[in-house]
């Protein structure tokens, strides 16, 4: 949200904490002829990659062989 909030204020628009948690959740957005696009970043999808990956890793997941 940080990096929304620089980007628009350096364009003169002030938004409050509402408007920028909504533009944080992907958002298209027109203002006085300009326009700014803010795409939906999923950072849980690598995370649970990430986790599954070192669950397997070291055997925690009940059910599935440890491959080491």
């Amino acid at each position: 949200m940080v990096l929304i909030h620089h980007d628009l204020v350096k364009h003169g628009i002030n938004p409050n904490y509402t408007e920028l948690t909504i533009l944080a959740r992907g958002a298209k957005l027109t203002f006085e002829s300009k326009f700014f696009y803010y795409p939906v970043i999923d950072l849980w999808g690598a995370y649970i990659k990430l986790e599954f990956a070192i669950f397997f890793q070291v055997g925690i997941i009940k059910g599935l062989p440890f491959k080491g």
